[in-house]
């Protein structure tokens, strides 16, 4: 029996009630922190005493969260929302939801916090384990301290500072690096000579120092720019005596300026804006109001020490990074850099992590900054990792496809707005646009250059009812072509869970990070048809069910052609309009995380756990938690990840009143044992916690709800493992669907129509 059917089995559910009642009555304000230790230690106590395994774990961890606050090792504000919802009154399963679940996050904060920097995993230690989830959509959202800690979540284990070769590869070697080094003759000179009629005048002069406030450092940028740069653009207005800069042969003119902001609008609808100190963008521009889609430098300043200010203002690059990334979605890669109190640090951010050239002193290494800033404004687009894959002409985006091998080279005209952009950092990047016809889709993604790409599995797969239909794909670029030459022997891997920054020496203590070498990574370019509508589109409960079943058939078809398709999420679900050749109305897209049964599509990575979170099968998840190689994926856990897409429909896609507002979002935060926990408690309690929260227009749908239960996880509900064979489970599920289908055909079971809620 899970932890929370004991809670609400018999006479202990009127138990529980009285402590959520006793609070109400008993809360003040003024209290708030004696209110809530006495809310868990009554909790605690409570538990305790009703002599259960699982009911002695949950009282431990209603304990720990009690002596958290008590020591003040969380801020108590942590707990406002909870404290609403039991003020309000909130419905009972939702308030022990989120009571168990906060008290989860809380002891694992403090468990790192108080770890001092002792590496914590709740994931497999496999070095190719890529982890997908939802809160991107969900948990990216509201305040700068939030992003903050998302982002160090997805750049864990892949950041190297440091890197001895760094200068090398990004700026020597290139068109401008000769006129960059000019440029920096002409300056030390002009410092040199001031600093002489410093000392004999006094006076104060315009140089490039330590410990420079942010109006000093754009003092110094104005006046370098004014003096310096624009002479790559001609004449300028009062030259500097005896500073001239030399100008080489062909002399490229500045493509690009730099100027300071206001605050930005961010790209992401939840995301709170951002205001960057410093941007570069192209040089064509007008006016004052730089977007994120014109950025093409980003950095920040600060005069806080070097060790303290260093992890912060990384952070907050990566957030700007981040914005760059989601507004402008086919970039390659991003530099930007940070400038402390007495150091600087370069860097270049993509898709697979962030690199850099370690700390390098204002004094002792100016010459770096002073090039390295000529350089981002003479860079050209393709160094400035810019997307070079689409045309414009005149209002107008095409996309040319070369083919591969023997499939055709084809132009597509296409929205320039992408009908799917990610908004995560360390991501597959996969991007869709529609073409003006509305017929297809053209998609990009990052993917492994090892093992099958999702173009392998389309070819195979091509024709197969219920899932899309393959056109055409070619290569774009491959990471390696911007960092293939790094030397990474010296490197020095970044721990971003603790609070203060960890350094390891050398990559030889990496481990379990995946090793530099083995990051590559290819942008290819698919063209699919048909274009498809999201599955959170359906507009009335028939729509809703005949989609996922139409998208299981395709599902089962593509396992009969050798292929798993190993990620089955909404997201990975369109409903589609029926033809000749298909009459599907739902179908499966995105095979990049398929598993190939047959021997030409077979990887080395089927044991990686890869999914989208939400929607994981508990029995990867349990694995995960109990840090163990990853298993073997298999019809059961893709039938399962169906289930879960069927409740959040029921529970999350029509619009109610918000304070009947549901969602399984516990399902998706980016602690796997928190995810593991909260499924298993929910498939326990399913009654309580999952049939009582669908909405008014899926209420009809319990029954197949309960049978699709019973069929995963049997009459108790607690077998999450694989049989042997589950292939029967296919027509037992399929089963259950039309039988549901055929009811509100026949009107036994109402079709009912709702408003799709925005999400």
């Amino acid at each position: 029996m899970s932890q929370y059917s004991e809670i609400f089995a018999g006479q202990n559910k009127v138990s529980i009630e009285h402590i959520f009642k006793q609070f109400r009555n008993n809360y003040v304000p003024e209290d708030k922190k004696y209110n809530v230790l006495k809310y868990f230690d009554d909790l605690y106590k409570y538990t305790y005493h009703l002599d259960n395994n699982d009911m002695f774990k949950l009282s431990d961890l209603f304990r720990d969260t009690e002596t958290a606050i008590q020591k003040n090792l969380v801020a108590i504000k942590r707990f406002d929302q909870l404290i609403e919802d039991i003020l309000d009154d909130d419905d009972l399963s939702h308030i022990v939801d989120n009571t168990i679940r906060i008290a989860e996050t809380t002891c694992h904060d403090v468990t790192l916090l108080q770890s001092s920097g002792q590496l914590l995993s709740t994931l497999s230690t496999c070095a190719k384990t890529i982890k997908r989830d939802t809160s991107e959509a969900s948990g990216f959202d509201k305040t700068a301290a939030y992003l903050a800690k998302a982002v160090q979540s997805e750049l864990q284990d892949n950041v190297f500072s440091g890197i001895s070769n760094f200068w090398d590869v990004f700026f020597e070697g290139k068109a401008w690096s000769k006129q960059t080094s000019r440029i920096w003759e002409c300056y030390t000179s002009y410092e040199k000579a001031e600093e002489c009629e410093r000392t004999r005048t006094n006076q104060s002069i315009i140089t490039l120092k330590e410990e420079m406030t942010e109006t000093q450092v754009w003092e110094w940028l104005d006046f370098f720019r004014e003096k310096f740069l624009n002479q790559l653009n001609g004449p300028i207005e009062e030259p500097l005596k005896n500073c001239e800069v030399m100008l080489e042969t062909n002399t490229p003119r500045l493509r690009a300026q730099y100027c300071n902001t206001k605050v930005m609008k961010s790209t992401i609808r939840t995301a709170a804006d951002a205001q960057a100190d410093f941007v570069i963008r192209s040089g064509e521009l007008s006016g004052d109001k730089p977007q994120w889609e014109d950025v093409r430098v980003v950095a920040e300043f600060t005069k806080q020490t070097d060790s303290s200010a260093r992890k912060a203002k990384f952070t907050q690059l990566s957030r700007y990074v981040r914005e760059i990334f989601c507004a402008q979605p086919l970039r390659r890669f991003v530099h930007c850099f940070f400038f402390l109190k007495t150091k600087f640090e370069l860097w270049v951010f993509d898709r697979t992590g962030a690199y850099s050239s370690g700390l390098k002193s204002i004094v002792s290494e100016k010459e770096m900054f002073v090039r390295a800033i000529s350089s981002y404004l003479l860079m050209s687009d393709e160094e400035l990792g810019l997307d070079l894959s689409t045309s414009k002409v005149g209002e107008n985006l095409f996309v040319t496809i070369n083919g591969i091998n023997d499939d055709p080279t084809m132009q597509f005209k296409i929205d320039p707005e992408p009908i799917v952009r990610p908004q995560r950092l360390i991501t597959r990047g996969t991007t869709c646009f529609e073409t003006v016809d509305k017929l297809s889709v053209v998609k990009y993604a990052w993917t492994s250059v090892k093992g099958c790409s999702e173009i392998d599995f389309l070819k195979v797969a091509l024709p197969v009812r219920g899932v899309v239909n393959y056109i055409t794909s070619d290569e774009v670029y491959r990471t390696s072509e911007h960092l293939g030459n790094l030397d990474f022997t010296d490197a020095d891997a970044w721990d971003l869970k603790t609070e203060t920054l960890i350094i390891s020496r050398g990559t030889h203590l990496m481990q379990p990070t995946v090793s530099p070498w083995d990051r590559d990574r290819k942008l290819i370019r698919i063209a699919i048809t048909p274009r498809g509508q999201p599955l959170n589109t359906s507009k009335t409960t028939l729509e809703f069910i005949v989609g996922i079943r139409d998208a299981i058939l395709g599902h089962r078809r593509l396992y009969d052609r050798g292929i798993l398709h190993g990620d089955i999420s909404e997201g990975n679900i369109v409903l589609t309009s029926p033809n000749a050749g298909d009459e599907s109305k739902g179908m499966l897209i995105d095979l990049d995380h398929s598993v190939g049964l047959i021997e030409s599509l077979k990887t080395d990575d089927e044991l990686s756990l890869t999914g989208t979170m939400k929607f994981m099968a508990i029995e990867r998840l349990q694995v995960a938690v109990d840090n163990e190689p990853t298993i073997q994926r298999t019809i059961r856990h893709d039938l399962e990840s169906f289930f879960y897409v069927f409740l959040v429909g029921c529970i999350e896609y029509e619009v109610v009143p918000e304070s009947k507002s549901r969602n399984l979002d516990s399902w998706c935060t980016r602690d796997v044992a928190s995810n593991y926990t909260s499924k298993v408690g929910y498939i326990g309690v399913f009654e309580v916690l999952v049939l009582k929260n669908f909405t008014p227009s899926f209420l009809g749908l319990k029954d197949l709800a309960s049978s699709l239960k019973t069929i995963l996880f049997g009459e108790i509900g607690q077998n999450y493992t694989t049989p042997y064979d589950c292939s029967s489970m296919y027509e037992e599920i399929i089963g259950a669907f039309n039988k549901t289908i055929q009811q509100i055909t026949d009107r036994s079971i109402l079709n009912n129509t709702f408003k799709p809620r925005k999400r």
